[in-house]
């Protein structure tokens, strides 16, 4: 039966005037002290070195074990300029701010605090991108040591200009800018990126040896941003430039980390580790520049406390085509397990020969773990046949809890690695075993955290497209459960009332989404792919999904969280926040191509999301207004309401639940539906304690 009043009270309202109070970590508090103790010193030009957050190495799996790397993190200056013609939202957003005209010395007059995007409190800006303006970047840095020559041609100006360069390269990395940006070192163009989650890199060594920058000297980084938030087609999560609800303040630019990396020409360019679990072996494939080898060393654990170092595993291998493939094998394997989440260490040497360069090798460090997940059934104690998520080859009924990964002082970007590890460790002690990072995709190093402190993810594709149809993206899937295995996401007309008509988006989504697993697939702690969420910009959810598995079969795939299921996928999931808990069989009776069959109990029923009671914390609210469905007055009656509820889903088990997802890990917004507040300071399950930190 549906509860009315819960209904009610979710209808969206209108945001408030009122201005939001101002919220701060502790984490936020030490980076604020920092650049204020600096600037009362009158140390303005040191801030850049004395205020770096978030200074820890990026990539935790893939790091060069030389040291040979830069942190760019820190005061940068800005400037925001008007576009000269309004900003089309079918057109790439590269292809504007590439050709955009950088501003004058004198316009970058506003010190911003990266990698923290404008409208953060942290960066020092609080400032909104606007669709018609585009945001410009600049710091200098001191360029590093680094060997490398133009190749001998006729035209070396020229060759320099298309990188025909021999020796070691200066990379630039950006971890994420949103949404788009164009780059450029003293001038010279260097590359440009689309896409809000995405890592990229941009060679620099050509800009360097065209302006004769040589190490020591002092060179220019440039960054234009164009970002249209909610009035383009971009993926974007739950941004908007009018917040409320369950839509949260727009943010643009550099938003995680920038660093300078020197690398060899012959190196390691991207790994892919493929651990077996049931035999022992883990299969490694390097993507490297030159002719050479791959040596492969993994250290064994220690079996019994006490016992002798175990010999390491290694292994070596021939680059073919630009590819090497390396094969350990193991005679017995520690599996990873939230409860014992054991990592093996890995050491990758790439050395490579050539008839210019002496022998060179490229050293770099990673790790792996062993353990398996699937989606398949079993027969209960009391005889009953279900189908579950399968860890390690025994089922696993899944105790999630909902992960937006915002901030009051960083948004998007959290403050300190420690602030990650917090809402971990918390959600751990409230007995939750798995976070669904919730439409976006999150800074490499809590993947690793999560890998590193034994949490499963179920990690989510995020969503962009035009604004869906509110009556079908919202009312009617929540009042009539009917709907949710009625609606084909195949028929382009659908794709209006879903927000998916536009092509550039559905490409950018196909883009994105490729990417996302390429890059986070080496994770242990990502047991599922999360693919639509509620139908936002769904579109063709089983040829998505077919993409997904065919770039990573050794994972479940979640195709459609909430509703307009299409038969895609190993689980079928409901989002009930308005209806007594129950098990939502998988009764598939939507519309399929012909000759398409859905075998129904082939996929695990799984409630992802539901929950939502709301507990506003006095002093530790952003905003008067609160959104949620289910209101508690005390600390005493919120922890007991949530508990209780998370007891009836566990109860739910016996009945074929395979798992669940409550909503949420924190307060954000005018969100008060958190286990934590949106600052972080207050555990409203903790009703002895307020844990301020």
């Amino acid at each position: 039966m549906l509860d009315l009043k819960r209904v009610l009270a979710a209808i969206p309202k209108k945001a408030g005037n009122e201005a939001p109070r101002k919220l701060t970590t502790t984490w936020g508090d030490t980076i604020a002290e920092e650049s204020a103790a600096a600037l009362s010193r009158g140390e303005a030009k040191a801030l850049r070195k004395t205020c770096v957050p978030r200074p820890e190495y990026p990539h935790p799996q893939f790091r060069r074990t030389d040291g040979r790397w830069e942190n760019l993190n820190g005061w940068w200056e800005c400037a925001f300029v008007k576009l000269r013609r309004p900003y089309d939202p079918l057109e790439s957003a590269t292809a504007t701010c590439s050709l955009a005209e950088r501003p004058a010395d004198e316009a970058f007059a506003t010190p911003i605090l990266v990698p923290f995007s404008p409208e953060a409190p942290l960066s020092g800006v609080e400032r909104q991108l606007q669709p018609d303006e585009l945001l410009w970047y600049r710091r200098t840095f001191v360029v590093p040591a680094f060997a490398a020559t133009v190749k001998a041609g006729a035209n070396a100006q020229a060759s320099v200009a298309a990188g025909d360069v021999a020796g070691e390269r200066v990379l630039l990395h950006f971890d994420a800018v949103d949404d788009s940006c164009a780059v450029f070192v003293n001038g010279v163009f260097v590359g440009c990126h689309q896409g809000a989650y995405e890592h990229f890199t941009c060679d620099i060594t050509p800009a360097l040896l065209e302006t004769g920058a040589a190490p020591g000297d002092v060179a220019e980084i440039t960054v234009c941003v164009a970002d249209p938030s909610d009035t383009g087609v971009q993926l974007r999560g739950k941004q908007r430039l009018e917040r409320g609800n369950i839509w949260y303040t727009a943010q643009s630019g550099i938003w995680q980390t920038v660093w300078l990396e020197v690398v060899p020409e012959a190196r390691i360019e991207a790994v892919r580790i493929t651990p077996d679990a049931r035999t022992g072996r883990v299969a490694i494939e390097a993507d490297v520049t030159g002719e050479g080898t791959l040596r492969a060393v993994a250290s064994l654990p220690v079996f019994e406390e006490g016992a002798p170092a175990n010999p390491e595993v290694c292994g070596e291998a021939a680059a073919a085509d630009g590819v090497a493939r390396v094969e350990l094998a193991f005679d017995e394997v520690e599996l990873w397990h939230p409860d014992h989440p054991y990592l093996y260490d890995l050491i990758l040497t790439f050395t490579a020969v050539d008839d210019t360069t002496a022998p060179a090798s490229d050293t770099v460090r990673s790790y792996f773990a062993f353990r398996t997940c699937h989606v398949a059934s079993c027969t209960g104690a009391d005889g009953t046949f279900h189908t579950r998520f399968w860890l390690n080859d025994h089922p696993l009924f899944l105790k999630g809890v909902l992960d937006q990964g915002y901030w009051p002082d960083g948004l998007m970007t959290a403050p300190s690695e420690d602030a990650f590890a917090a809402d971990i460790l918390a959600m751990r002690w409230a007995g939750f075993t798995m976070l669904r990072k919730h439409i976006k995709v999150e800074d490499e190093r809590f993947y690793y955290l999560c890998d590193k402190l034994g949490i499963l993810v179920w990690q989510d594709m995020p969503s962009g497209g035009n604004p869906a149809k509110p009556a079908r993206a919202m009312f009617l899937p929540t009042l009539f459960a009917g709907s949710w295995t009625r609606y084909s996401d195949e028929v382009p007309t659908h794709w209006i009332s879903l927000g998916a008509a536009n092509p550039r988006y559905r490409q950018l989504w196909r883009d994105t989404c490729e990417s996302t697993v390429r890059s986070l697939a080496n994770h242990p702690c990502i047991v599922t792919w999360v693919l639509f969420n509620e139908g936002w910009g769904q579109f063709a959810s089983r040829s998505a999904a077919g993409l997904v598995h065919k770039l990573d079969a050794t994972r479940p795939i979640q195709a459609v969280s909430g509703w307009y299921d299409n038969g895609a996928g190993d689980f079928f999931g409901a989002h009930n926040y308005f209806r007594p808990q129950r098990v939502f069989p998988d009764r598939f009776a939507g519309i399929l191509p012909k000759g398409t069959c859905v075998k129904r109990g082939s996929r695990a029923c799984v409630t992802d999301e539901f929950g939502g009671i709301v507990h506003n914390v006095a002093g530790h609210a952003q905003h008067a207004q609160s959104y949620g469905y289910d209101v508690r007055e005390t600390r005493g009656e919120y922890a007991a309401a949530v508990r209780g509820l998370l007891n009836e889903m566990d109860a739910l088990e016996a009945r074929g639940l395979a798992g669940y997802v409550y909503t949420q890990v924190s307060d954000v917004e005018e969100e008060t539906n958190g286990i934590l507040t949106y600052d972080r300071r207050v555990n409203k399950l903790d009703a002895e304690t307020e844990k301020e930190g």
